[in-house]
């Protein structure tokens, strides 16, 4: 029989974390919530997209994630990735892919960021996103987004 003190410790380390992952999740949330109201046109939105990343460079987890919600405006195109457990969605992180000076200057509390790399019918005809610099201060980071259809790519407006 395991020790009742084992037990309480592990419950207490699993609590630990459950709450810190919650805490980055309300945050990513309340971004969420913030970006609706500068006026950006949604065009469309994608929920539980399958996809791969890989990261070189500094090392930044929140960039590491198998699943992510995304959202097609106008003129940006929104990633937000996350992991479940159960039916419950914990975000890692969100930016907002976009060329557009405007959003990069205005919007101070989310990430804008300009692609490095984009391909809409890459290998397996994923769609493959590169952005960042790979180097001891910065991070790399590339996405395939898998199983989109020719409509959902021509959405990516960035």
């Amino acid at each position: 029989m395991p020790n009742l003190s084992v037990i309480i410790l592990f419950g207490f380390f699993f609590y630990i974390i459950f709450v810190l992952k919650n805490q980055n999740s309300k945050k990513i949330e309340n971004k969420l919530n913030n970006i609706q109201n500068i006026g950006l046109k949604l065009i469309h939105v994608m929920n539980n997209v399958q996809c791969v990343t890989f990261i070189s460079g500094a090392k930044n987890n929140n960039f590491s994630f198998k699943k992510a919600d995304l959202y097609f405006y106008e003129n940006a195109f929104l990633i937000v990735g996350f992991f479940k457990i159960g039916e419950y969605k914990f975000y890692k992180s969100a930016f907002l892919l976009s060329q557009n000076e405007y959003l990069k200057d205005n919007l101070k509390s989310f990430e804008v960021i300009a692609p490095k790399n984009i391909n809409l019918n890459s290998f397996n005809k994923d769609v493959y996103i590169e952005f960042g610099e790979s180097n001891f201060t910065n991070t790399n980071v590339e996405i395939r987004l898998k199983n989109l259809n020719e409509e959902e790519k021509n959405l990516i407006k960035i």
